[in-house]
């Protein structure tokens, strides 16, 4: 419907004659029967005003249908979910078409791990959306790339205006439910899920990740032994998604400290663990969405974050520290697998 059309419908609908309308906006009377009758069109900078004397939305005046827009937004999203490795640019293209869609530049951001598109996205939403949601995550991945970018302070100023780990909502909300009911069980497994994602991540702070020298290859072993452990334990269908990733970066960090200790056999036998988590964070990124089984997540849908797990299990397995069991047979059988 054309604007003019849209403009005399809601003057109608409010009893306003062309001349009171005039007279709100500080315009002729000639301008407003140009508008209505679509030889002119209304200056952008009127626009917000006469939605504010009509009493209606920019979108209503313009004739936008918000179901459908919000239809196709999130068919969108589904696309993007089903083919993870090409999300961004699905992302992309339905930003041209709702560039003002903060959804869309949500999940976009979570999609890129460019920082300067993750900073650019960012910065936008914390300035212009309402969505207190949304915007811890988005105060989480902004973190991380001023941190990549070098921007130390500005990182820290971010991730210290979230609250602690046990205040958040996620886990307040699960503590306050009083009707016991299916929603306070899908809240429990998304908070068990969550915490094991931070935790299999958060074993590793102060240990792999401190300076050189503090632990030994034997005490980093052991704790990547952990890592491991947890998510065989949580997921005891094999169901683990994309924490598949977290299972066979620690098998493959155990098969590197097991080379540097001189335990070829136990070596190989970690790299093979890693091929067939890595395999299986193939199989479910191709699923798309999938229904988790195992007990504590049983009926939890998800699905598989973008990468190539066994991409980087082969990159990790050209590294020197792998030298000591490079001439192994089976060294070559796990590469040739992964390459298959």
């Amino acid at each position: 419907m054309e604007l003019g059309s849209q403009i005399k419908k809601y003057r109608n609908k409010k009893g306003l004659t062309q001349e009171t309308l005039a007279e709100y906006l500080n315009i002729t009377v000639s301008a407003v029967s140009q508008w209505e009758s679509g030889r002119t069109m209304p200056d952008l900078s009127l626009l917000p005003p006469l939605c504010v004397v009509l009493g209606v939305t920019s979108d209503d005046l313009l004739g936008i249908d918000l179901a459908k827009r919000e239809e196709r937004i999130e068919e969108i999203i589904r696309e993007a979910q089903e083919n993870p490795d090409e999300s961004d640019a699905v992302f992309a293209d339905g930003l041209r078409q709702f560039p003002d869609s903060h959804k869309l530049m949500w999940w976009r951001l979570m999609s890129t791990h460019d920082p300067d598109r993750i900073i650019s996205l960012g910065e936008k939403l914390l300035a212009e959306s309402t969505d207190e949601t949304m915007r811890p995550s988005v105060i989480f991945s902004l973190s991380h790339a001023y941190m990549e970018k070098g921007e130390e302070d500005r990182a820290l100023v971010l991730a210290k205006s979230l609250p602690g780990l046990w205040t958040t909502s996620d886990v307040l909300s699960v503590q306050l439910r009083k009707n016991k009911g299916e929603d306070y069980v899908k809240e429990s497994r998304s908070l068990r899920f969550a915490l094991l994602t931070v935790l299999t991540e958060a074993m590793r702070y102060g240990t792999l990740y401190a300076d050189d020298g503090f632990f030994t290859d034997e005490e980093l072993r052991a704790v990547e032994k952990k890592v491991a452990a947890l998510v065989d334990l949580f997921f005891e269908d094999g169901d683990a998604g994309f924490l598949n990733g977290a299972a066979a970066d620690a098998h493959q960090r155990i098969a590197r400290y097991s080379a540097h200790l001189g335990e070829g056999e136990k070596a190989i036998e970690h790299l093979r663990l890693a091929a067939e988590h890595a395999r299986k964070y193939s199989a479910a990124k191709e699923s798309g969405t999938f229904t988790h089984t195992s007990l504590l997540f049983r009926g939890m849908e998800n699905w598989s974050a973008s990468g190539d797990a066994a991409a980087g299990l082969l990159e990790a397995m050209a590294e020197k520290d792998f030298d000591a069991v490079r001439d192994y047979p089976e060294f070559r059988e796990i590469e040739e697998a992964l390459k298959a």
